[in-house]
């Protein structure tokens, strides 16, 4: 229940002070120079350790497979049933993109003033499972139904993103799924895709 890496320091607040991990030598030396530090005792260590195993249990759903092997698994599901099955109960109003910790993508407007002068551009928060998103001149929608678009966003937590920046994309805070009004649910989901595969069966 901590990251492995890519972090400076660690705290972790045990009630009557805290354990730091250093995970940098730059985190080292700012720990260093403004902390005076000890070890740890084991029954500090205890309390760290019961404090992972008590928020461990709090986690009810897990995904059924190594989270290494589910790029090829999202790869081998464009033609899955479960996109079309999610996508007739999708409402596509974006509360999923609205609350995920690693979306990020916007849209660029222009507003011209009054006098025909000068004017404004500006970006505003975008979301891939609205039906505009992928919308261009001319009316094309490049992913027309809500099935497309589901399948799109999870491929780019699962699949696109890795290939791209070498992680995935989903922290596993389950916010998408519990703002979710239909209760479309991002673990099921990839269970039943993880499912699929084993099975070799698309039902």
């Amino acid at each position: 229940m901590t990251a492995a890496n890519d972090f400076d320091l660690f705290i972790h607040d045990i009630g009557a002070g805290f354990l730091v991990k250093i995970g940098t030598e730059k985190g080292k030396e700012l720990l260093f120079r403004h902390v005076k530090t000890r070890k740890a005792t084991i029954k500090e260590i205890s309390k760290l350790v019961e404090f992972h195993k008590k928020k461990e249990s709090m986690f009810t759903a897990s995904i059924n497979a190594e989270p290494s092997t589910l790029p090829l698994i999202y790869s081998g599901s464009y033609d899955s049933p479960v996109w079309e099955e999610i996508g007739k109960i999708c409402y596509g109003c974006g509360s999923c993109n609205l609350v995920c910790p690693t979306c990020y993508c916007f849209d660029v407007r222009d507003d011209i003033s009054l006098n025909m002068k000068d004017g404004e551009r500006y970006r505003v928060w975008d979301g891939c499972l609205l039906e505009d998103f992928a919308k261009v001149a001319g009316g094309h929608n490049f992913r027309k139904t809500r099935g497309e678009r589901l399948r799109h966003r999870f491929n780019r937590k699962f699949q696109f993103q890795v290939d791209k920046f070498g992680g995935l994309f989903c922290v596993g805070c389950g916010r998408c799924s519990r703002a979710c009004l239909v209760n479309i649910n991002i673990v099921e989901i990839t269970n039943k895709l993880i499912e699929e595969r084993e099975t070799g069966k698309k039902e």
